[in-house]
């Protein structure tokens, strides 16, 4: 039985370890993305995760890069909700 434990706790420690490197690492598509600022839209634009239209007057979030030609990148506040819960 204390092999059983001991097996048990294992496990769910490896499991703990990958919930924390996957909460903790930056997706690749966010590499050059350094935040995320919160706005409201004077333009209809699209969320790049879930693809959810976003219309004029609505609150979103645009990626901060420091790459100069950086494609603008917009989120709707569920999907910037969940950066780091993945």
């Amino acid at each position: 039985m204390v092999g059983d434990g001991l097996e048990i706790a294992s496990t769910a420690r490896r499991g703990a370890e990958r919930v924390r490197e996957a909460a903790t690492r930056v997706r690749a598509q966010d590499a050059g993305i350094y935040g995320w600022q919160e706005l409201i839209l004077n333009r209809d634009e699209r969320c790049r995760d879930c693809d959810r239209e976003l219309d004029r007057g609505a609150r979103a979030c645009r990626g901060l890069s420091d790459q100069p030609n950086a494609t603008p990148v917009f989120l709707c506040p569920g999907c910037v909700g969940r950066i780091g819960k993945e």
